[in-house]
């Protein structure tokens, strides 16, 4: 799947512990270069938003400046119950990887659903160091005509 392709392009562009200032503006150019139908989010360990792509701002109506240091629960829509984020969560730290259908929501507070895929980069201690999420809406609920 496409997504994937996107994630290993990120995992060679960060080196493990201390990313130099050219690997992360190597990452903000790679992030604006994804195709034009896929949003990307990248955050720290802590799950705090470090980078987001130009699809992420189209889809959701956030700027950047709205999101970079929260936790991307701000886009939760209330329609999965905590059992959902625990499986999510218990996949990224045994598999390291995670995918499915989410519903999420606008700034507007517009509810939409996407196909999500988040994927673990490691430190070299096997440490989570980053997480990766890229996604994708249908052309309808991206013109906002469907959920």
């Amino acid at each position: 799947m496409m997504f994937w392709s996107y994630v290993d392009e990120v995992a060679d562009m960060v080196e493990p512990f201390h990313p130099t200032v050219t690997q992360v503006q190597d990452l903000k150019r790679w992030l604006d270069e994804t195709e034009e139908d896929v949003g990307m989010v990248v955050t720290d360990k802590h799950s705090n938003i470090i980078m987001v792509n130009k699809v992420f701002m189209e889809v959701t109506g956030y700027q950047p400046t709205e999101v970079i240091g929260r936790n991307p629960r701000m886009l939760q829509s209330g329609k999965h119950n905590v059992e959902f984020y625990k499986l999510m969560w218990n996949s990224l730290l045994e598999k390291g990887r995670w995918n499915g259908r989410i519903w999420d929501r606008r700034k507007n507070r517009e509810i939409y659903r996407e196909w999500l895929n988040i994927t673990v980069i490691e430190d070299k201690l096997g440490e989570p160091m980053y997480y990766i999420a890229s996604f994708m809406i249908s052309k309808i609920q991206a013109n906002g005509a469907g959920n």
